[in-house]
């Protein structure tokens, strides 16, 4: 996964910012369905629809880095994270109600 930002939004709390970090998470909890229930919903009414069919009930974000540059002068920052399923189980991927 690959994110770009101004450097000083990486220095606050920022929706998203923690799936950079190296650590383990449990999909249909508040871990992530729950936390980003606005953003699912939005990109379940794309057309057409960006949203899995199923899904991996646990999986892990490993750092692989964070690299700098500018943009007119600005700092800003890259950063890139692996996703990988950690288990054996999956789970459809209902779409959500708001």
């Amino acid at each position: 996964m690959l994110a770009g930002a101004p450097s000083s939004r990486w220095q606050q709390p920022c929706l998203g910012a923690e799936l950079f970090e190296s650590r383990s998470w449990e999909t249909h909890n508040t871990e992530i369905r729950d936390v980003y229930l606005k953003q699912w919903a939005g990109w379940q009414s794309e057309e057409p629809p960006h949203v899995p069919g199923r899904v991996a009930t646990t999986f892990r974000t490993t750092s692989l880095g964070s690299f700098p540059f500018t943009v007119q002068g600005s700092p800003w920052e890259l950063r890139l994270s692996r996703v990988e399923p950690t288990g054996a189980d999956w789970l459809d991927w209902h779409p959500v109600a708001i």
